[in-house]
């Protein structure tokens, strides 16, 4: 076997895949294989895995400048984290092994180089090291290998063949020079010749490897010694829970049963048996399993979240567990929503239960920290994401490194899709958005060709969204780690590889929904209602019924998307209910399958219950005989195949994964004979399995439904009744479906009004000020974070601001902040020395050019000339302005300006479409999100569109041959004028665009509306 084996985890250097170096092997009928990464086991697990699968010894090794250092056991393996990650965290030089302090030893590791300086070094301390002997059947490189095999004898070292690895097959030369210039920021002309692996790097067979050593046998035999030798068996999936500290004389198990019951009293009056019979039987699965200290833990995170005012709660299936909610961990009833234990947690199930987290995103960092404190920070770590090159990326990064100018790149990607960019010829010919590329011609012929080769790799680690892991050992004896950019100590492992570790995995977080609802309610207590609990407020709420049945719902949690909205007023949704069987139907599966329609259909009364069986009838008796949630296909396996909920879970995974046809064989078997003993005809019992079947594979978890679905209703009821409470907390916590444009029209629209910023009472965001939303300073273009934070807290210290001067000189603003301040208006409120009144807008500016010619010294000797007559700017200077600085303009719609190519259409105001139903109307509109669909039958592809005009938000559709002729245009952030048919299917309005215009934003008239729509606006 070759020694050093690089995969695409040596980042920007190999290009295999640990997979295809593993398939190779066997291939070549290998007994072991090595896996030497640059840097770390960033690869390690995946390659283990697929080792152990298909029956090969996986050695555990890095390079670690000129040293490659291989694990021969257990204990190796957990020495090199440790050393790796002394590394990574600046405690020990790579390249200065041989000055490092901590000790190991030959007993654990194999220490091998071709530096014979460093070999010295190693063996003066009492080391047995091997010189690395790389040889590619090249004369360069055969004259090394001999040099450094005789100094090698001269000091009785022994030497060993290593013939590194960095690419599967010959032709992989060109993606390794590809990677490795974008590595080093370099031209591929000009790259030097050390910055990549030679061009016989390439995974050669044991055979080949023989006769390219043929010369030094002994080599050979020291390479069979350390495939001897090195036997590493991880112990996987078993769960490795952290120390919970206990109080005295309690068990892991006996605390927690104490909380479930307090909590349980806290929640439930009575507790009745049933509800008892459940607690017991959950905390009976939990204590068999052995799974009581990981509800400890989470518990634990919880409380600390909610004594610090933090809202916190699980998603996920941990709420069909009536413990966790006991626990405070899900604020969802399972009792209520019928959600069944055995969809979270049973007893078949050996790995450990899966609690995310969602918290406010502004105390996230303070339950992070906490953990830390808690755990002790050699234990805790946050997990790692692999970064890999996707679509455009890959192509810009390419094209640069082959020598392309920018501007020539630019054209190359504007349009290219962010996915796919393994199929990217593919996908530059089908989509109308790239038809002005031509991959088929150089140069992107070439581009296209290494680009493909190296889409996907492995580029960087980053810090995890959300992932946390807790260790009971020091965290180097599972894995290594380094440290993220921004300073925080990372695992190489992403979240895979933690779990197979068996390490316990918490996701923790950041939602900007949770802040905006606490926000919103903070703001309510302090200024209209003390007693106002959210948690409490009816759930049939008729003023919030009538926002969701019209689909009036933009800026709510998960139900804003075009197609929830359109969902909700098809569904004549009008509770929480609702929402929740909203979410879990807007899936396409759910949609492609005709699921949703009959769901749509038999819930209005427009068409009759139909199923297979009365016992499947009976069961989803909630859901009008349709299957729409992942808990419901245990309900109908356990009523029609009499199947435990236990078994019927098993039976869901089974077809929801990798659904292998011998697992779907026994399931169906298995479900079959249970049919039978219940008395169900063949036939009948293969038409339910049919349904279960082509069900089960897009199916969604009714708990994670009902947890999004009742913070969607929360967000629905405040927007109702509180609406400038609720649209100043989403637009400050930056959270939503859309851009803050589109939440600030949305406001304007109930009611409430927009107020410019301002240096004497803007804050830092976005802020309610009596019915208004105050703009905030940070809004304003190139305005600093320092400077806008500055303005408030001198304000609130020291009292508001005067004049100009007196800002200036306060603040101190940087370079070109204050025109950025005074564009905006919010100077608007500062006073003339001699008048002590407003200045206009061209005074401000002049006053500001003059201080930026003085030295400091002058700055403020002189009082400044007032010039009483100057006029103001008129307002659609004005508006321009504002909209350069904020990205909308303060005073009117962004729409009833400017649009040169408007002038003579008359377009409708998207609020009076429904009066135009059958008609071409022209739509002037900014797209705010796209959606792509292809079409069943493969022909091509459909396009929807969100667009907003200040009057709303409007749905729009190019049919396929629409797609072509018009989708390069159909691109976000375009201003279009778009013409079509009205659409009215049930409530839902739709634009059909047969014709679509790009618009330029100029100082054209104001546009001029049809008549209808000067009476709605």
């Amino acid at each position: 076997m070759p020694l050093e084996v690089h995969s695409a985890y040596s980042m920007m250097e190999g290009t295999a895949r640990p997979r295809q170096l593993v398939a190779r092997a066997v291939e070549y009928g290998m007994r072991s294989l090595v896996l030497t990464d640059t840097d770390g086991l960033y690869g390690f697990l995946p390659f283990y895995t697929a080792a152990r699968d298909a029956g090969i010894n996986a050695i555990a090794g890095a390079r670690l400048g000129r040293c490659l250092i291989l694990a021969r056991n257990r204990q190796g393996y957990s020495r090199l984290c440790e050393i790796i990650s002394a590394v990574h965290l600046g405690k020990a030089d790579k390249y200065n092994l041989g000055d490092w302090t901590f000790s190991f030893g030959d007993e654990d590791l194999f220490l091998i180089s071709d530096e014979m300086e460093l070999l010295e070094k190693l063996a003066k301390k009492g080391l047995r090291p091997l010189a690395g002997i790389r040889h590619y059947g090249t004369r360069a490189s055969r004259c090394a290998a001999e040099k450094l095999i005789g100094q090698a004898k001269e000091k009785k070292i022994s030497s060993v063949a290593t013939f590194p690895v960095y690419f599967l097959d010959p032709g992989d030369y060109d993606a390794h020079r590809i990677i490795s210039a974008i590595r080093e920021n370099a031209a591929l002309a000009s790259l030097p010749p050390h910055a990549t692996a030679p061009a016989g790097a390439w995974f050669r067979s044991p055979e080949q490897i023989e006769r390219l050593y043929g010369l030094w046998p002994e080599t050979l035999h020291m390479l069979a010694r350390v495939e001897e030798e090195c036997s590493l068996d991880l112990s996987l999936g078993k769960p490795l829970f952290p120390t919970f500290p206990l109080p005295e004389g309690e068990s892991a198990f006996s605390l927690l049963w104490k909380m479930v019951f307090e909590g349980l009293n806290r929640r439930y009056h009575p507790l009745t048996p049933a509800l008892l019979d459940r607690a017991h039987y959950e905390l009976g699965v939990i204590h068999d399993q052995g799974f009581a200290p990981y509800f400890l833990i989470v518990a634990d995170l919880v409380r600390f979240a909610s004594e610090n005012g933090i809202p916190a709660t699980g998603r996920g299936s941990a709420a069909n567990s009536l413990v966790a909610h006991a626990l405070g961990i899900t604020r969802v009833d399972p009792l209520r929503y019928n959600l069944y234990f055995e969809r979270f947690l049973n007893r078949s199930r050996k790995d450990c239960p899966d609690i995310d987290l969602d918290l406010c995103w502004r105390g996230r960092d303070q339950v992070l920290d906490y953990v830390y404190k808690r755990y002790g920070s050699d234990h805790v770590a946050m997990i790692c994401t692999v970064n890999t090159f996707q679509a455009r990326s890959t192509v810009r990064e390419t094209a640069r490194v082959m020598g392309y100018k920018e501007e020539e790149i630019s054209a190359l990607t504007r349009t290219l899709p962010h996915y796919g960019a393994e199929n990217l010829s593919l996908i530059i010919s089908a989509l109308p958005e790239c038809r002005h590329l031509r991959p088929e011609e150089e140069p992107l012929k070439s581009i296209l060709k290494i680009s493909e080769k190296i889409a996907g790799l492995p580029r960087h680690i980053s810090i995890h969204a959300g992932g946390m892991v807790v260790t009971p050992e020091p965290l180097t004896h599972y894995l290594p780690l380094e440290q993220a950019p921004k300073g925080m100590v990372i695992t190489q492992y992403d979240k895979d590889a933690v779990e197979q570790m068996g390490l316990i995995k918490m996701d923790l977080l950041g939602h900007r929904a949770l802040s905006a609802i606490r926000d919103t309610v903070q703001d309510i207590r302090a200024h209209r209602d003390p007693d106002f609990d959210i948690e409490k407020i009816p759930h049939t709420d008729p003023a919030t019924a009538c926002f969701l049945r019209t689909g009036d719902t933009v800026g709510c949690f998960q139900i804003e998307s075009p197609a929830m909205r359109g969902l909700l007023r098809k569904l004549n949704a009008q509770d929480c209910n609702a929402l929740i069987q909203g979410i879990a139907l807007v899936r396409p599966g759910a949609s492609g399958s005709g699921m949703k329609q009959h769901f749509i259909d038999r819930r209005l009364n427009r068409e009759k219950v139909s199923c297979p069986h009365p016992f499947m009838e009976e069961a989803l008796r909630d859901t009008h005989g349709v299957m729409i949630y992942q808990e419901d296909v245990l309900k109908v396996a356990h009523a029609v195949a009499g199947m435990s909920l236990e078994e019927a879970d098993g039976l869901r995974r089974a077809m929801s994964k990798k659904r292998s046809p011998r697992e779907m064989g026994k399931s169906m078997k298995r479900f079959l004979e249970g049919a039978a003993q219940r008395g169900v005809v063949e036939e009948e019992a293969s038409a339910v399995w049919e349904l279960i079947a082509n069900f089960a594979s897009y199916a969604y978890c009714k708990a994670h439904a009902a947890t999004y679905g009742e913070l969607a209703y929360q967000c629905a009821y405040l927007k109702t009744h509180y609406p400038a409470e609720y649209f100043s907390a989403v637009l400050a916590n930056g959270g939503g479906f859309y851009p803050a444009p589109v939440y600030i029209d949305e406001a304007r629209r109930q009611g409430v009004k927009l107020l410019p910023p301002d240096v004497n009472r803007s804050g830092f965001s976005y802020q309610r000020e009596g019915d208004g939303i105050r703009i905030g300073l940070i809004q304003i273009a190139q305005v600093t974070e320092k400077t806008a934070r500055t303005t408030a807290q001198e304000r609130e210290e020291n009292g508001t601001f005067t004049t100009i001067d007196d800002f200036i000189r306060r603040v101190r603003p940087g370079r070109g902040e204050a025109d950025l301040l005074c564009n905006a208006g919010a100077l608007d409120s500062l006073v003339s020395r001699e008048t002590n009144q407003p200045l206009p807008r061209p005074v401000q500016i002049w006053s500001l050019q003059q201080r930026s010619l003085c030295d400091d010294a002058a700055l403020f000797s002189e009082p400044i000339p007032f010039f009483s007559q100057m006029p103001d700017h008129t307002q659609r200077i004005q508006t321009d302005k504002e909209r350069n600085s904020l990205g909308f303009p303060l005073r009117t719609p962004l729409l009833r300006y400017h649009a040169a190519v408007c002038w003579t259409r008359n377009p409708v105001a998207s609020s009076c479409l429904a009066a135009y139903e059958g008609k071409t109307v022209c739509v002037l509109g900014t797209i705010i999100a796209v959606r792509r669909l292809s079409l069943h039958d493969g022909k091509g592809c459909m396009k929807f569109l969100s667009l907003e005009d200040g009057w709303g938000v409007f749905e729009a559709v190019l049919f396929s041959e629409s797609y072509q002729r018009l989708g390069h245009l159909a691109i976000p952030g375009n201003v279009c004028l778009c013409t079509g048919t009205v659409q009215r299917e049930q409530d839902n309005i739709t634009l059909l665009v047969s014709h679509m215009e790009k618009t330029a934003l100029d100082s054209a008239p104001e546009i001029l509306y049809t008549e209808v729509t000067e009476k709605t606006s």
